[in-house]
């Protein structure tokens, strides 16, 4: 052998002892003893160390150095570590600690709440088939599938990165808490309809595993939470078709039918219904008599339709689950609010609606529109004027917001609560609160007029009422009307509302008033005095004068023992006492006089004045005025006794009807006898006639 083979030799001889001396030393290492707590991690495994799969716990194990990886969960979790030659692991995740010899796992607490859905678990975690309720479970991050109902309703959800639960956005209509170390669970209210069974009926799984049995039978929409999947109901042990609970939370079918007896199955229904005003014309106007409400809803079914009329407690009218219902409302006369929603079966609300609309208040009349629908009216226009004394110049303008009652002074009800058919001023205020034998009503506009409808003319008493919403005062006014007020079809009253003011200063007193008009060639306006209810011991009567040229007024007032005139005010609002009367000039302006009176006595208080008006041609006319008022103590005591009055009187009319049908119901029995009889006899006798027809027919043959 050369020396260049020699060395070639040599080489390769050393390069193979090398090899054989390595392999030598590596399978001399001994494994090592590696400790591995799984911190309630569950079915678990390391390939090529134990076997699949381990229960949670601590083990120690033989592991060689090199790169592994855990398993948890049956798979759904993992993570790598590694074992260097001194038997030291190492690992790189939030929620491993490797140190030394040991792996510790310190998962994450995920808190489940299935309150609503029970028979679950989830694979790999827990065991199979936990109750309905909150578990706290550890996991680590990774993918994981949810089994509900005895595994017929699955979803799958990841943990991720930071210990938070994650799941795709589809699924939110049946879980929360995404994001969030708490999943909820609520799954999607299903109801079922099983009215028409006789005894009771369940759900269960397609495998026939019971989910809720027993229902008792009856229990309309009764309600049940379940995840997507395939389920049945059984009744009677027999089992319906599949019903399909959708990832949307919808049910197809949407009925099972037992022994004729339909089902319905009412899935997830987010939609709310829909609801429709339609006016209805009756007596062949153009003023709606009624309205009808519909409720629209073709999933879930109508539940109610709720509306309420001017802001009054709401009424509810009951749909029991059908697609399409209706109900049909009086409408209110005048203008009204109407505010109206509907709801179905699964609890949807639909936003409130509102529609002002204008009633007819004859509704089986045939009337016009600018009547209220009715044959005839009444136009009332009201006027408030604010007196200023000693403080500046008066004004007035309409009023709006006013509420005018109309009463049929022929009415029984009306004089038992009025005592007559001419009541005094006084009582217009108590006449309005009774409200007994009214006929027509409205509601001034910004013009402060309205016009209230009535089925015919009539003599009537017109009381409007008027408060304060800011100082909360009230006063009434009142104006008789009689059939020839009624001009084609139209009966036309104002009516004055006074405000007084002194040097700028409310009195917190309002005053109803009327309006006086003289006309000798030139015009004179006076707005007297009326009614008023006392706050207190002392009121004030203001007289206001408006002209177009020059007139004189001589005014005295008086008033009834109990009360004194205290005086009258001068025009810059000082009171001058002891002065019944006073001198007015009147030229082309407007003025007020007014007298202020103080309780001293037990009467309700009252004011009379008499005016000697001249006008600029010299001709004079006296007027009249008569104020009547009352007290705030006996206007409250009287409007109580007024109403009871009116309560009874009704009550009465009502007992009377009652005994009314009673008697006409025993005449029409005892009739209803008598014809019986009649027939009876009737018939005895065309039976006696066709025996004796017999007969002699028989003896004619024989």
């Amino acid at each position: 052998m050369d020396l260049k083979n020699l060395n070639k030799f040599r080489f390769l001889f050393f390069s193979a002892l090398i090899i054989f001396i390595g392999i030598l030393s590596v399978s001399a290492v001994s494994p090592f003893s590696i400790t591995v707590n799984t911190g309630g991690i569950d079915k678990w495994y390391i390939p090529g160390v134990n076997s699949p799969w381990q229960t949670a716990g601590t083990q120690s194990l033989s592991i060689l150095p090199g790169s592994y990886t855990f398993y948890g969960a049956y798979g759904s979790s993992s993570f790598s570590f590694t074992v260097d030659g001194g038997g030291n692991v190492a690992c790189s995740n939030t929620y491993v600690t490797c140190s030394g010899s040991s792996v510790t796992i310190n998962a994450p607490t995920i808190t489940f709440n299935t309150g609503n859905v029970g028979n679950w678990y989830v694979y790999g975690v827990n065991n199979p088939w936990q109750p309905s309720g909150s578990q706290n479970l550890k996991m680590l991050p990774g993918s994981y599938t949810f089994y509900g109902a005895y595994g017929y309703g699955t979803f799958t959800f990841t943990i991720d990165s930071s210990g938070n639960v994650q799941y795709n956005a589809a699924l939110e209509p049946f879980l929360s808490g995404a994001g969030t170390k708490t999943l909820t669970i609520d799954g999607y209210k299903l109801k079922v309809d099983g009215g028409c069974l006789d005894t009771y009926y369940g759900i269960f799984t397609n495998a026939g595993a019971a989910i809720e049995y027993p229902v008792s039978q009856g229990q309309i929409s009764q309600e049940f939470y379940l995840i997507p999947g395939s389920y049945r109901v059984i009744y009677a042990g027999q089992f319906g078709d599949a019903f399909t609970v959708n990832s949307d939370g919808t049910v197809s079918p949407t009925s099972q039918v037992f022994h004729g007896c339909t089902v319905k199955l009412y899935g997830t229904d987010n939609t709310p219904p829909v609801t429709t005003k339609t006016p209805n014309f009756v007596d062949g106007d153009s003023v709606e008599d009624s309205f009808t409400l519909t409720c629209n809803d073709a999933e879930s079914g109508c539940d109610k339709i709720m509306y309420s009329i001017n802001g009054n407690p709401s009424v509810s009218f009951n749909c029991g689950g059908a697609n399409t219902c209706s109900t049909t409302v009086s409408a209110p006369a005048d203008s009204f609010s109407v505010q109206f929603y509907s709801s179905d079966v699964n609890g949807n609300n639909e936003s409130v609606q509102t529609q002002t609309e204008f009633g007819d208040a004859c509704p089986t009349l045939a009337g016009q529109s600018e009547f209220q629908g009715c044959p005839v009216g009444d136009k009332n226009t009201v006027t408030l004027h604010t007196v200023n004394i000693g403080g500046g110049s008066s004004s007035k303008a309409p009023l709006a917001g006013v509420q005018v009652r109309v009463f049929d002074r022929n009415d029984a009800a009306f004089q038992t609560v009025a005592g007559s058919k001419n009541p005094d001023g006084s009582l217009y205020g108590v006449i309005f609160e009774a409200d007994a034998g009214r006929v027509g009503a409205c509601t001034t506009d910004n013009t402060g007029v309205c016009i209230a409808g009535e089925a015919q003319v009539g003599d009537y008493l017109v009381i409007v009422k008027y408060v304060d919403s800011s100082t909360g005062k009230t006063v009434y006014v009142g104006r008789p009307k009689s059939p020839s007020d009624f001009v084609n079809g139209l009966a036309e009253k104002d009516f004055q509302i006074i405000k007084v003011f002194k040097k700028g200063v409310f009195q917190e007193e309002y005053r109803g008033g009327s309006k006086i008009v003289v006309i000798t060639g030139s015009l004179l306006e006076i707005i007297a005095p009326e009614s008023a209810v006392w706050e207190g011991t002392q009121s004030t009567y203001p007289f206001i004068f408006t002209s177009d040229s020059s007139w004189s007024v001589d005014l005295c007032a008086a008033v009834p023992s109990g009360y004194n005139v205290a005086g009258v005010y001068d025009e810059d609002g000082n009171l001058i006492s002891t002065s019944e009367c006073t001198q007015v000039f009147v030229a082309g302006e407007t003025k007020v006089v007014a007298f202020e009176v103080v309780e001293t006595g037990s009467p309700e208080p009252s004011l009379s004045a008499t005016l000697k008006i001249k006008g600029p041609n010299g001709k004079s006319v006296t007027k009249n005025v008569q104020a009547s008022d009352i007290r705030r103590n006996t206007f409250n005591e009287k409007v109580n006794v007024a109403k009871e009055k009116a309560a009874k009187h009704k009550n009465k009319v009502s007992a009377a009807a009652v005994r009314n049908l009673q008697e006409n119901a025993v005449i029409l029995e005892t009739l209803l006898v008598l014809v019986i009889i009649a027939l009876i006899i009737a018939l005895v006798n065309v039976r006696r006639g066709f025996l004796s027809r017999k007969d002699h027919a028989f003896k004619f043959i024989r």
